[in-house]
């Protein structure tokens, strides 16, 4: 995101393929911090399931979260290393 401070994937690629300083938020630090957010959802949905009983609508909003935070959990992993 620009402004973010965040180094993306290719900036972070070069600074660490050419022995450059990290001026930024890298790469790794985000795919973190998105894995922990994301074992976070997928706990608290784990947590939430059993008082979902019938209410329709907290079922689709819980699945809605468990896939996102899948998403978050998966999706790191390419990203947390130099191609």
């Amino acid at each position: 995101m620009p402004g973010g401070g965040v180094l993306t994937i290719g900036e972070w690629r070069d600074r660490q393929l050419g022995g450059r300083p990290m001026d930024g938020i890298e790469s790794p630090a985000v795919a973190a911090r998105l894995r922990g957010h994301a074992e976070t959802a997928l706990r608290v949905v784990a947590e939430l399931r059993p008082r979902q009983g019938s209410n329709k609508e907290l079922r689709l909003t819980l699945g809605d979260l468990e896939a996102m935070a899948r998403l978050g959990a998966t999706r790191p992993r390419s990203t947390g290393r130099a191609s």
